[in-house]
């Protein structure tokens, strides 16, 4: 029995497949505080999913930057118990099996390729603006390769200084970093607001999201050059969310000196987009 997962900052999610082809609903625990415990509780949901029969193997996705060798976190800001720590060594001693792990979100964008927004595309950027922001370049159904990984979430953006004056930056642009990350994020807003995305009516607010969310993406597109940009996490796809259509419509504005603008989708697999690219893992990266 292949068993799947997805490891973020705020949810730990765990299912199992036996075909390749299907798995189980996941099971949804609190992602602990520390590594230890994570393993712990993650040890006990394969067990109750295993029962009797053997743990081939582990596939899936833990939030955070990699060593290159892929066996520990070297910064993770919303799971910092479980930075510096042999993550890998860890889960493959208590569960007696191998595991092969990479970034949360080239596991989702991985997902998004095979199984959602991203079907049909060669060259896929996934970009995901949740509590943090992600993302991936997939090329021809699979991962692409680099030395540590991928993190558009910390280039710099500096949006501030490109709109300021044109009534797109809020008042409190000033709280905000330079980062795409540190702009967008749900993190970012809640710092600089006081107030949870969920609770944020205002369309002026949605809206400076929207333009400072389209230049993180449009440097996404000039770095990766895909033909197909998904957007997902719960600053997209959740409510309130930032308007895809609004970001469209910044970044075609932007972009305008480009012969081909990508296609830009909302992502559709949800909050199990991880499991799905975890299964996509599994039959590329079979042990």
């Amino acid at each position: 029995m292949k068993f799947l997962f997805d490891i973020g900052g705020s949810k730990m999610r765990i299912s199992s497949s036996v075909d390749d082809e299907t798995f189980s609903d996941p099971i949804i625990h609190d992602t602990p505080k520390n590594a230890e415990e994570g393993v712990e509780l993650f040890h006990e949901t394969v067990r109750s999913l295993a029962g009797n029969e053997p743990i081939e193997g582990m596939w899936g996705g833990i939030t955070g930057v990699w060593n290159k060798e892929r066996t520990t976190l070297t910064y993770s800001p919303n799971m910092t118990g479980w930075v510096r720590k042999p993550l890998r060594e860890l889960f493959e001693r208590r569960l007696s099996a191998p595991m092969i792990v990479e970034n949360d979100a080239d596991v989702v964008g991985l997902g998004e390729v095979h199984y959602g927004a991203g079907v049909g595309s060669k060259i896929c950027v996934y970009i995901t603006i949740s509590t943090g922001v992600g993302g991936a370049r997939i090329v021809d159904g699979k991962i692409d390769r680099a030395t540590v990984g991928f993190e558009p979430g910390h280039h710099i953006t500096n949006v501030v200084s490109i709109k300021e004056g044109e009534g797109v930056a809020s008042k409190e642009a000033g709280s905000y970093e330079s980062t795409f990350e540190g702009r967008v994020s749900g993190t970012a807003l809640e710092k600089a607001t006081g107030l949870k995305p969920r609770d944020i009516n205002d369309p002026e607010t949605w809206e400076r999201l929207a333009f400072e969310s389209a230049v993180g993406i449009l440097n996404s597109v000039l770095f990766w050059s895909p033909d197909t940009v998904v957007v997902g996490g719960s600053m997209v796809v959740g409510d309130p969310a930032i308007p895809i259509e609004r970001i469209r419509h910044h970044v075609a504005e932007l972009g305008d000196f480009l012969p081909f603008i990508p296609e830009i989708k909302k992502a559709e697999l949800g909050a199990i987009g991880g499991i799905y690219g975890a299964l996509a893992l599994a039959r590329q990266r079979p042990l």
